[in-house]
């Protein structure tokens, strides 16, 4: 039982320490990544007026399994509309085979909230600092593009509930 606690415990520090490094880190946007939003596709630009919540779907990830779950952030989409203190930054980033099949089920899909594409996968190349755990691919940047809060809020009521919390004193 000791032993359990102790990796454990092992455990939760590494962690703490991969999250307190990312988030001294600061996040910088690729002229790689495009938005497609009404079936358009648009050059995307940092304007840094608010809050955005990366949800980092890269090509370590299946972005055909990922679209086909879009309708499961509906409720976080509207949360961002409702409070105005934050945008999504669905990003996907496909492996290069897959490009094809993802520009298409994205036009089948026509979601209603923009979706971002970053083509060649620049966007990781370019943020080294963000940690290769899947647990930590969705992340909320200030208007500095640093991440005040790690992890994905619509995984868990806990997690929703840090989400809210982080919102709240940016608020104040």
């Amino acid at each position: 039982m000791i032993s359990v606690l102790a990796v454990s415990g092992c455990l939760d520090r590494q962690i703490s320490e991969v999250i307190r490094k990312f988030k001294s880190s600061t996040i910088t946007f690729t002229d790689d990544i495009f938005i497609i939003k009404e079936r358009n596709v648009y050059q995307y630009e940092d304007h840094r007026d608010k809050y955005i919540m990366v949800m980092l779907h890269d090509s370590t990830a299946c972005s055909l399994c990922h679209l086909s779950h879009l309708n499961d952030y509906l409720h976080f989409y509207e949360e961002a509309d409702s409070t105005g203190l934050f945008e999504i930054m669905m990003l996907f980033s496909p492996r290069d085979e897959d490009y094809a099949n993802v520009m298409e089920q994205i036009e089948m899909l026509n979601f209603p909230y923009p979706l971002y594409l970053d083509f060649g996968g620049s966007f990781m190349e370019s943020n080294p600092d963000i940690p290769a755990d899947p647990r930590f691919r969705c992340f909320l940047l200030d208007r500095d593009r640093r991440p005040v809060y790690v992890g994905n809020p619509c995984a868990s009521e806990e997690l929703m509930s840090v989400f809210k919390k982080t919102l709240e004193s940016i608020e104040k």
